[in-house]
Protein backbone atom coordinates (compact mmCIF):
# COMPACT_ATOMS: atom_id res chain seq x y z
CA UNK A 1 0.00 0.00 0.00
CA UNK A 2 1.47 3.30 -1.03
CA UNK A 3 1.75 5.92 1.66
CA UNK A 4 0.04 9.23 1.01
CA UNK A 5 2.93 11.44 2.02
CA UNK A 6 5.87 11.48 4.41
CA UNK A 7 7.59 14.11 6.51
CA UNK A 8 11.07 13.59 5.18
CA UNK A 9 13.07 15.80 7.50
CA UNK A 10 14.90 14.10 10.36
CA UNK A 11 14.37 16.33 13.40
CA UNK A 12 15.20 16.42 17.08
CA UNK A 13 13.26 18.04 19.89
CA UNK A 14 14.80 21.22 21.25
CA UNK A 15 13.10 20.56 24.57
CA UNK A 16 14.64 17.12 24.72
CA UNK A 17 18.04 18.66 24.13
CA UNK A 18 17.45 21.22 26.83
CA UNK A 19 16.51 18.48 29.28
CA UNK A 20 19.65 16.54 28.41
CA UNK A 21 21.98 19.52 28.47
CA UNK A 22 21.01 20.34 32.04
CA UNK A 23 23.18 17.44 33.18
CA UNK A 24 26.73 18.30 34.30
CA UNK A 25 28.16 14.98 33.13
CA UNK A 26 28.52 13.45 29.72
CA UNK A 27 25.26 12.29 28.13
CA UNK A 28 26.74 8.94 27.13
CA UNK A 29 27.77 8.23 30.70
CA UNK A 30 24.20 8.56 31.99
CA UNK A 31 22.76 6.56 29.11
CA UNK A 32 20.51 9.38 27.78
CA UNK A 33 21.27 10.79 24.34
CA UNK A 34 19.53 12.52 21.48
CA UNK A 35 17.73 10.71 18.68
CA UNK A 36 16.45 11.50 15.24
CA UNK A 37 12.64 11.89 15.16
CA UNK A 38 11.21 10.38 11.96
CA UNK A 39 7.56 10.81 10.97
CA UNK A 40 5.51 9.42 8.10
CA UNK A 41 1.82 9.00 7.26
CA UNK A 42 -0.19 6.55 5.23
CA UNK A 43 -3.93 6.76 4.67
CA UNK A 44 -4.56 4.88 7.92
CA UNK A 45 -1.51 5.15 10.19
CA UNK A 46 0.98 7.58 11.67
CA UNK A 47 4.53 6.31 12.24
CA UNK A 48 6.60 8.30 14.73
CA UNK A 49 10.03 6.76 15.38
CA UNK A 50 12.82 7.86 17.69
CA UNK A 51 15.98 6.49 16.09
CA UNK A 52 19.45 6.44 17.60
CA UNK A 53 22.00 7.99 15.22
CA UNK A 54 22.93 5.01 13.06
CA UNK A 55 26.63 4.23 12.61
CA UNK A 56 27.81 1.38 10.41
CA UNK A 57 28.81 -1.62 12.48
CA UNK A 58 27.10 -0.42 15.69
CA UNK A 59 23.77 -1.23 17.29
CA UNK A 60 20.97 1.36 16.98
CA UNK A 61 17.75 1.37 19.01
CA UNK A 62 14.45 2.46 17.50
CA UNK A 63 11.33 3.36 19.51
CA UNK A 64 8.24 3.34 17.30
CA UNK A 65 4.92 4.98 18.17
CA UNK A 66 2.15 3.60 15.94
CA UNK A 67 -1.14 5.52 15.80
CA UNK A 68 -4.43 4.83 13.98
CA UNK A 69 -5.51 7.92 12.06
CA UNK A 70 -9.23 7.13 12.24
CA UNK A 71 -9.28 7.97 15.96
CA UNK A 72 -5.64 8.89 16.79
CA UNK A 73 -5.45 6.04 19.28
CA UNK A 74 -2.52 3.59 19.68
CA UNK A 75 -2.33 0.31 17.80
CA UNK A 76 -2.76 -2.22 20.60
CA UNK A 77 -2.03 -5.53 18.90
CA UNK A 78 -0.41 -7.03 15.85
CA UNK A 79 3.12 -7.60 14.61
CA UNK A 80 5.40 -4.90 13.21
CA UNK A 81 8.04 -5.82 10.63
CA UNK A 82 10.78 -3.23 10.09
CA UNK A 83 13.32 -3.43 7.25
CA UNK A 84 16.45 -1.24 7.17
CA UNK A 85 17.30 -0.87 3.49
CA UNK A 86 20.88 0.44 3.64
CA UNK A 87 23.65 -1.90 2.60
CA UNK A 88 22.72 -5.46 3.54
CA UNK A 89 18.99 -5.50 4.46
CA UNK A 90 18.38 -5.77 8.18
CA UNK A 91 14.92 -7.09 9.06
CA UNK A 92 13.41 -7.02 12.56
CA UNK A 93 10.00 -8.44 13.52
CA UNK A 94 8.24 -7.56 16.79
CA UNK A 95 5.17 -9.72 17.39
CA UNK A 96 3.33 -7.39 19.81
CA UNK A 97 3.80 -3.85 21.16
CA UNK A 98 5.59 -3.59 24.51
CA UNK A 99 2.79 -1.22 25.57
CA UNK A 100 -0.17 0.12 23.54
CA UNK A 101 1.22 1.80 20.42
CA UNK A 102 4.91 1.33 21.36
CA UNK A 103 7.29 -1.07 19.57
CA UNK A 104 10.98 -1.47 20.48
CA UNK A 105 13.41 -2.41 17.72
CA UNK A 106 17.17 -2.76 17.32
CA UNK A 107 19.06 -2.56 14.02
CA UNK A 108 22.62 -3.59 13.17
CA UNK A 109 23.46 -1.54 10.06
CA UNK A 110 26.24 -3.12 7.99
CA UNK A 111 27.18 -0.17 5.81
CA UNK A 112 26.93 3.61 5.61
CA UNK A 113 24.59 5.36 3.17
CA UNK A 114 21.09 6.70 2.63
CA UNK A 115 17.98 4.56 2.39
CA UNK A 116 14.69 3.85 4.12
CA UNK A 117 13.16 1.99 6.98
CA UNK A 118 10.01 0.22 5.77
CA UNK A 119 7.42 -0.68 8.40
CA UNK A 120 4.93 -3.41 7.59
CA UNK A 121 1.92 -3.33 9.93
CA UNK A 122 -0.19 -6.46 10.40
CA UNK A 123 -3.43 -6.94 12.31
CA UNK A 124 -6.90 -5.59 11.56
CA UNK A 125 -5.62 -2.82 9.24
CA UNK A 126 -2.50 -4.06 7.41
CA UNK A 127 -0.39 -1.24 6.04
CA UNK A 128 3.10 -0.34 4.80
CA UNK A 129 4.83 2.93 5.66
CA UNK A 130 8.37 4.04 4.82
CA UNK A 131 10.62 6.75 6.27
CA UNK A 132 14.01 7.96 4.98
CA UNK A 133 17.11 7.27 7.08
CA UNK A 134 20.88 7.72 6.92
CA UNK A 135 23.58 5.41 8.27
CA UNK A 136 26.83 7.29 9.06
CA UNK A 137 30.45 6.24 8.74
CA UNK A 138 31.36 7.28 12.28
CA UNK A 139 29.99 8.84 15.46
CA UNK A 140 31.43 12.27 14.67
CA UNK A 141 29.40 12.48 11.45
CA UNK A 142 26.31 11.28 13.31
CA UNK A 143 26.78 13.92 16.04
CA UNK A 144 27.10 16.67 13.41
CA UNK A 145 23.89 15.50 11.72
CA UNK A 146 22.10 15.50 15.07
CA UNK A 147 23.26 19.04 15.70
CA UNK A 148 22.05 20.20 12.28
CA UNK A 149 18.67 18.53 12.76
CA UNK A 150 18.05 20.20 16.11
CA UNK A 151 14.84 22.23 16.27
CA UNK A 152 15.52 25.62 17.79
CA UNK A 153 12.10 27.04 18.52
CA UNK A 154 11.24 29.02 21.66
CA UNK A 155 7.50 28.37 21.12
CA UNK A 156 7.89 24.58 21.00
CA UNK A 157 5.55 22.68 23.33
CA UNK A 158 6.06 19.04 24.25
CA UNK A 159 2.95 16.84 24.23
CA UNK A 160 3.94 13.14 24.43
CA UNK A 161 2.14 10.48 22.42
CA UNK A 162 1.23 8.63 25.60
CA UNK A 163 -0.65 11.76 26.66
CA UNK A 164 -2.38 12.46 23.33
CA UNK A 165 -3.54 8.83 23.13
CA UNK A 166 -5.52 9.27 26.36
CA UNK A 167 -7.61 12.23 25.15
CA UNK A 168 -9.78 13.21 22.21
CA UNK A 169 -6.93 14.31 19.96
CA UNK A 170 -6.25 14.74 16.25
CA UNK A 171 -4.06 16.54 13.75
CA UNK A 172 -4.63 17.34 10.10
CA UNK A 173 -2.63 18.65 7.16
CA UNK A 174 -3.57 22.05 5.76
CA UNK A 175 -4.71 22.14 2.15
CA UNK A 176 -6.04 24.98 0.06
CA UNK A 177 -9.67 24.61 -0.95
CA UNK A 178 -12.57 26.65 -2.18
CA UNK A 179 -14.07 28.85 0.48
CA UNK A 180 -17.64 29.99 0.09
CA UNK A 181 -19.51 32.94 1.54
CA UNK A 182 -20.80 32.11 5.00
CA UNK A 183 -24.10 33.60 6.17
CA UNK A 184 -24.45 33.32 9.92
CA UNK A 185 -27.96 33.74 11.30
CA UNK A 186 -30.54 32.39 13.74
CA UNK A 187 -33.33 29.98 12.84
CA UNK A 188 -36.43 29.03 14.81
CA UNK A 189 -37.39 25.40 15.32
CA UNK A 190 -40.97 24.75 14.21
CA UNK A 191 -43.06 21.56 14.08
CA UNK A 192 -43.42 20.28 10.53
CA UNK A 193 -46.78 20.18 8.78
CA UNK A 194 -48.61 16.94 9.50
CA UNK A 195 -46.37 16.17 12.46
CA UNK A 196 -48.73 17.66 15.07
CA UNK A 197 -52.31 17.00 16.09
CA UNK A 198 -54.37 19.55 17.99
CA UNK A 199 -56.73 17.79 20.41
CA UNK A 200 -59.99 19.65 21.04
CA UNK A 201 -63.01 18.80 23.16
CA UNK A 202 -66.08 17.71 21.19
CA UNK A 203 -68.49 18.98 23.85
CA UNK A 204 -68.52 21.50 26.67
CA UNK A 205 -68.14 20.28 30.22
CA UNK A 206 -65.70 19.38 32.97
CA UNK A 207 -62.46 17.89 31.63
CA UNK A 208 -60.67 15.13 33.57
CA UNK A 209 -57.28 13.83 32.42
CA UNK A 210 -56.83 10.07 32.33
CA UNK A 211 -53.69 10.36 34.45
CA UNK A 212 -51.75 12.93 36.42
CA UNK A 213 -48.85 12.03 34.09
CA UNK A 214 -50.53 13.69 31.09
CA UNK A 215 -48.06 16.57 31.03
CA UNK A 216 -45.75 18.16 28.47
CA UNK A 217 -43.22 15.64 27.23
CA UNK A 218 -45.38 12.61 28.07
CA UNK A 219 -45.20 9.80 25.51
CA UNK A 220 -48.60 8.63 24.23
CA UNK A 221 -49.69 5.78 21.97
CA UNK A 222 -52.33 5.75 19.21
CA UNK A 223 -55.76 5.16 20.74
CA UNK A 224 -54.59 5.92 24.29
CA UNK A 225 -57.23 7.63 26.47
CA UNK A 226 -56.24 11.26 27.06
CA UNK A 227 -59.18 12.75 28.93
CA UNK A 228 -62.93 12.61 29.46
CA UNK A 229 -65.51 15.42 29.41
CA UNK A 230 -68.51 15.27 31.75
CA UNK A 231 -71.33 17.63 30.78
CA UNK A 232 -74.14 15.96 32.67
CA UNK A 233 -74.70 19.14 34.65
CA UNK A 234 -75.40 21.30 31.60
CA UNK A 235 -78.79 22.38 30.31
CA UNK A 236 -80.60 20.29 27.70
CA UNK A 237 -79.08 22.14 24.72
CA UNK A 238 -75.55 21.35 25.89
CA UNK A 239 -76.05 18.00 27.61
CA UNK A 240 -74.56 15.24 25.50
CA UNK A 241 -76.89 12.63 26.95
CA UNK A 242 -79.91 14.69 25.87
CA UNK A 243 -78.28 15.45 22.52
CA UNK A 244 -77.49 11.79 21.95
CA UNK A 245 -81.06 10.77 22.84
CA UNK A 246 -82.45 13.38 20.45
CA UNK A 247 -80.02 12.28 17.72
CA UNK A 248 -81.10 8.65 18.19
CA UNK A 249 -84.73 9.64 17.90
CA UNK A 250 -84.04 11.66 14.73
CA UNK A 251 -82.13 8.72 13.27
CA UNK A 252 -84.91 6.24 13.96
CA UNK A 253 -87.47 8.62 12.45
CA UNK A 254 -85.33 9.13 9.32
CA UNK A 255 -84.82 5.37 9.00
CA UNK A 256 -88.56 4.71 9.24
CA UNK A 257 -89.33 7.41 6.66
CA UNK A 258 -86.77 6.03 4.23
CA UNK A 259 -88.06 2.47 4.57
CA UNK A 260 -91.67 3.66 4.01
CA UNK A 261 -90.78 5.57 0.87
CA UNK A 262 -88.59 2.75 -0.42
CA UNK A 263 -91.58 0.39 -0.25
CA UNK A 264 -93.86 2.93 -1.99
CA UNK A 265 -91.25 3.60 -4.65
CA UNK A 266 -91.54 -0.02 -5.80
CA UNK A 267 -95.18 0.64 -6.73
CA UNK A 268 -94.23 3.96 -8.30
CA UNK A 269 -96.31 5.82 -5.73
CA UNK A 270 -93.26 7.88 -4.55
CA UNK A 271 -90.88 9.50 -7.03
CA UNK A 272 -87.18 8.67 -7.11
CA UNK A 273 -86.33 12.26 -6.10
CA UNK A 274 -88.40 11.92 -2.91
CA UNK A 275 -86.68 8.62 -2.17
CA UNK A 276 -83.22 10.18 -2.62
CA UNK A 277 -84.17 13.03 -0.30
CA UNK A 278 -85.24 10.53 2.37
CA UNK A 279 -81.95 8.66 1.92
CA UNK A 280 -79.88 11.83 2.40
CA UNK A 281 -81.84 12.71 5.54
CA UNK A 282 -81.17 9.23 6.90
CA UNK A 283 -77.44 9.44 6.22
CA UNK A 284 -77.21 12.86 7.90
CA UNK A 285 -79.13 11.68 10.96
CA UNK A 286 -76.98 8.56 11.24
CA UNK A 287 -73.74 10.56 10.96
CA UNK A 288 -74.84 12.94 13.73
CA UNK A 289 -75.97 10.05 15.95
CA UNK A 290 -72.71 8.09 15.42
CA UNK A 291 -70.63 11.18 16.05
CA UNK A 292 -72.33 11.88 19.38
CA UNK A 293 -72.25 8.24 20.40
CA UNK A 294 -68.56 7.79 19.49
CA UNK A 295 -66.43 7.78 22.66
CA UNK A 296 -69.49 8.35 24.87
CA UNK A 297 -70.05 6.05 27.82
CA UNK A 298 -71.26 6.29 31.42
CA UNK A 299 -72.36 9.87 30.87
CA UNK A 300 -68.89 11.05 29.76
CA UNK A 301 -67.24 11.80 26.43
CA UNK A 302 -63.94 9.94 25.98
CA UNK A 303 -61.14 11.49 23.88
CA UNK A 304 -58.23 9.34 22.69
CA UNK A 305 -54.95 10.14 20.93
CA UNK A 306 -55.15 9.90 17.12
CA UNK A 307 -51.37 9.39 16.78
CA UNK A 308 -48.36 8.15 18.70
CA UNK A 309 -45.91 10.76 19.92
CA UNK A 310 -45.43 13.06 22.86
CA UNK A 311 -47.43 15.87 24.41
CA UNK A 312 -46.00 19.25 23.41
CA UNK A 313 -48.50 21.49 25.21
CA UNK A 314 -51.40 21.25 27.67
CA UNK A 315 -53.91 24.06 27.46
CA UNK A 316 -56.50 23.06 30.05
CA UNK A 317 -56.54 22.12 33.73
CA UNK A 318 -57.88 18.78 34.87
CA UNK A 319 -61.15 19.48 36.69
CA UNK A 320 -61.69 22.72 34.81
CA UNK A 321 -64.52 23.68 32.44
CA UNK A 322 -63.98 23.62 28.67
CA UNK A 323 -66.11 24.87 25.80
CA UNK A 324 -66.96 22.89 22.71
CA UNK A 325 -64.01 22.98 20.29
CA UNK A 326 -61.54 24.30 22.89
CA UNK A 327 -57.92 23.16 22.44
CA UNK A 328 -56.97 20.88 25.34
CA UNK A 329 -53.52 19.68 24.24
CA UNK A 330 -51.18 19.27 21.28
CA UNK A 331 -49.42 16.01 20.36
CA UNK A 332 -46.41 15.73 18.06
CA UNK A 333 -45.13 12.64 16.27
CA UNK A 334 -41.59 13.84 16.90
CA UNK A 335 -40.32 12.60 13.54
CA UNK A 336 -39.28 15.83 11.86
CA UNK A 337 -39.42 19.57 12.24
CA UNK A 338 -38.59 22.77 10.41
CA UNK A 339 -35.79 25.30 10.81
CA UNK A 340 -36.90 28.68 9.58
CA UNK A 341 -34.41 31.52 9.14
CA UNK A 342 -35.03 35.02 7.84
CA UNK A 343 -32.31 36.82 5.88
CA UNK A 344 -31.75 40.32 4.62
CA UNK A 345 -32.55 40.80 0.91
CA UNK A 346 -28.84 41.43 0.12
CA UNK A 347 -28.23 37.67 0.50
CA UNK A 348 -30.82 36.67 -2.11
CA UNK A 349 -28.31 36.15 -4.96
CA UNK A 350 -26.05 34.04 -2.73
CA UNK A 351 -28.86 31.60 -1.83
CA UNK A 352 -28.86 30.22 -5.38
CA UNK A 353 -25.39 28.80 -4.69
CA UNK A 354 -26.13 27.37 -1.26
CA UNK A 355 -23.86 24.33 -0.91
CA UNK A 356 -24.12 23.29 2.74
CA UNK A 357 -25.74 24.21 6.04
CA UNK A 358 -24.31 23.71 9.53
CA UNK A 359 -26.34 23.93 12.75
CA UNK A 360 -25.03 24.62 16.24
CA UNK A 361 -26.79 22.26 18.63
CA UNK A 362 -27.83 23.29 22.16
CA UNK A 363 -24.86 21.25 23.43
CA UNK A 364 -22.49 23.46 21.40
CA UNK A 365 -21.70 20.74 18.87
CA UNK A 366 -21.98 21.82 15.23
CA UNK A 367 -23.65 19.33 12.88
CA UNK A 368 -24.24 19.50 9.15
CA UNK A 369 -27.72 19.39 7.67
CA UNK A 370 -26.85 15.88 6.39
CA UNK A 371 -25.95 14.79 9.94
CA UNK A 372 -29.45 15.85 11.00
CA UNK A 373 -31.06 13.93 8.14
CA UNK A 374 -32.29 17.22 6.74
CA UNK A 375 -32.77 19.03 3.47
CA UNK A 376 -33.60 22.50 2.21
CA UNK A 377 -37.30 22.98 1.44
CA UNK A 378 -37.41 26.46 -0.06
CA UNK A 379 -36.49 30.09 0.24
CA UNK A 380 -38.60 33.12 -0.48
CA UNK A 381 -38.57 34.67 -3.95
CA UNK A 382 -40.23 37.91 -2.88
CA UNK A 383 -40.77 40.06 0.20
CA UNK A 384 -43.69 42.09 1.43
CA UNK A 385 -44.24 45.26 3.40
CA UNK A 386 -45.22 43.30 6.49
CA UNK A 387 -42.11 41.07 6.29
CA UNK A 388 -39.09 42.65 4.54
CA UNK A 389 -36.90 39.55 5.08
CA UNK A 390 -36.34 36.43 2.98
CA UNK A 391 -37.63 33.23 4.66
CA UNK A 392 -35.40 30.17 4.29
CA UNK A 393 -36.85 26.84 5.49
CA UNK A 394 -35.10 23.52 6.15
CA UNK A 395 -36.52 20.23 7.33
CA UNK A 396 -34.54 18.18 9.86
CA UNK A 397 -34.98 14.94 11.75
CA UNK A 398 -35.85 15.45 15.38
CA UNK A 399 -33.11 14.98 17.98
CA UNK A 400 -33.60 14.77 21.72
CA UNK A 401 -32.06 18.14 22.52
CA UNK A 402 -33.95 20.12 19.86
CA UNK A 403 -37.14 21.68 21.18
CA UNK A 404 -39.80 23.31 18.96
CA UNK A 405 -39.98 27.04 19.49
CA UNK A 406 -36.30 27.51 20.33
CA UNK A 407 -33.77 29.40 18.22
CA UNK A 408 -30.57 27.83 16.90
CA UNK A 409 -27.49 29.29 15.25
CA UNK A 410 -27.08 28.23 11.62
CA UNK A 411 -24.31 28.76 9.06
CA UNK A 412 -25.32 28.90 5.40
CA UNK A 413 -22.34 28.18 3.15
CA UNK A 414 -22.67 29.44 -0.42
CA UNK A 415 -20.41 28.44 -3.29
CA UNK A 416 -17.52 30.69 -4.24
CA UNK A 417 -14.47 30.44 -6.50
CA UNK A 418 -12.17 31.86 -3.85
CA UNK A 419 -9.55 29.43 -2.52
CA UNK A 420 -7.73 29.49 0.81
CA UNK A 421 -6.66 27.57 3.89
CA UNK A 422 -9.00 26.59 6.70
CA UNK A 423 -8.69 24.62 9.95
CA UNK A 424 -11.25 23.04 12.30
CA UNK A 425 -12.68 25.61 14.71
CA UNK A 426 -11.38 23.54 17.64
CA UNK A 427 -7.83 24.11 16.32
CA UNK A 428 -7.99 27.77 17.32
CA UNK A 429 -7.19 29.01 20.82
CA UNK A 430 -7.50 32.60 22.02
CA UNK A 431 -5.21 34.55 24.32
CA UNK A 432 -5.66 38.22 25.15
CA UNK A 433 -7.62 38.85 21.95
CA UNK A 434 -5.07 37.09 19.73
CA UNK A 435 -5.61 33.75 18.02
CA UNK A 436 -3.21 30.82 17.74
CA UNK A 437 -2.94 27.32 16.34
CA UNK A 438 -0.45 24.60 17.25
CA UNK A 439 1.67 23.57 14.26
CA UNK A 440 3.18 20.10 14.41
CA UNK A 441 6.99 19.92 14.33
CA UNK A 442 6.93 16.28 15.34
CA UNK A 443 3.97 14.25 16.65
CA UNK A 444 5.19 15.17 20.14
CA UNK A 445 6.38 18.73 19.53
CA UNK A 446 4.18 21.66 18.51
CA UNK A 447 4.83 25.29 17.71
CA UNK A 448 2.39 27.89 18.95
CA UNK A 449 1.67 30.05 15.89
CA UNK A 450 -0.34 33.27 15.76
CA UNK A 451 -2.84 33.42 12.88
CA UNK A 452 -5.35 35.87 11.50
CA UNK A 453 -8.87 34.56 10.95
CA UNK A 454 -11.45 34.84 8.21
CA UNK A 455 -15.00 33.53 7.93
CA UNK A 456 -16.33 30.45 9.71
CA UNK A 457 -19.03 27.96 8.77
CA UNK A 458 -19.26 26.73 12.34
CA UNK A 459 -17.11 23.66 11.63
CA UNK A 460 -14.05 25.21 9.96
CA UNK A 461 -12.42 28.65 10.14
CA UNK A 462 -10.60 30.41 7.33
CA UNK A 463 -6.94 31.28 8.00
CA UNK A 464 -5.86 34.49 6.28
CA UNK A 465 -2.22 34.41 7.41
CA UNK A 466 0.11 32.47 9.67
CA UNK A 467 -0.14 29.03 8.04
CA UNK A 468 1.24 27.47 4.87
CA UNK A 469 -0.16 24.67 2.79
CA UNK A 470 1.20 21.28 3.85
CA UNK A 471 1.76 22.22 7.50
CA UNK A 472 0.04 19.99 10.02
CA UNK A 473 -1.98 21.45 12.91
CA UNK A 474 -3.66 20.14 16.04
CA UNK A 475 -7.43 19.77 15.66
CA UNK A 476 -9.07 18.12 18.63
CA UNK A 477 -7.13 18.64 21.85
CA UNK A 478 -5.68 22.08 21.08
CA UNK A 479 -6.88 23.45 24.42
CA UNK A 480 -5.07 20.67 26.29
CA UNK A 481 -1.86 21.38 24.36
CA UNK A 482 -2.23 24.99 25.50
CA UNK A 483 -2.64 23.81 29.10
CA UNK A 484 0.47 21.67 28.70
CA UNK A 485 2.38 24.81 27.75
CA UNK A 486 1.13 26.57 30.88
CA UNK A 487 2.27 23.62 33.00
CA UNK A 488 5.88 24.21 31.94
CA UNK A 489 8.34 22.65 29.56
CA UNK A 490 8.94 18.94 29.92
CA UNK A 491 11.46 16.47 28.63
CA UNK A 492 10.24 15.13 25.30
CA UNK A 493 11.05 11.62 26.54
CA UNK A 494 8.77 11.95 29.58
CA UNK A 495 6.16 9.20 29.59
CA UNK A 496 8.08 7.03 27.12
CA UNK A 497 8.91 3.48 27.96
CA UNK A 498 12.51 2.96 26.82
Amino acid sequence: MQFRHAILAMVISAVALAGCHDHDHDKKENGHHEAFFLTSYSDTHEIFAEVDPMVAGEHAHVLVHLTRLKDFKPVEKGALKASLNVGKPDVVVVEEPSSPGVYKLEFHPSAAGSGTITFEISGDNPDTVSVPVTVFDNEESADEAVEEAEIKNSNAIVFPKEQSWKIDFSTEECHAGKLGQVIKTMAQVLPSLGDERVITTPVAGTVTFSSDAIVEGKQVSPGQLLFTVDNSGLKDEGNIAVMSSQAESDYNLALSEYERKAALAQDRIVSQSDLQTAKRNLEAAKARYDNLRRGYSSGKQRVTSPIGGYVTSVNARSGGFVETGQVVMTISKGGSMYLKAELQPKYFSALGGLSSVNVRMPSGEVLSLEDLGGSMLSYGKSIGADSPLIPVTFQIRRKGDILPGTFMEVFLVCESGRAGLSVPVESIVEEMGNYFVFVQLTPELFEKREVSLGASDGIRREILSGLSEGERVVGKGAVLVKLSQAAGKLDAHSGHVH
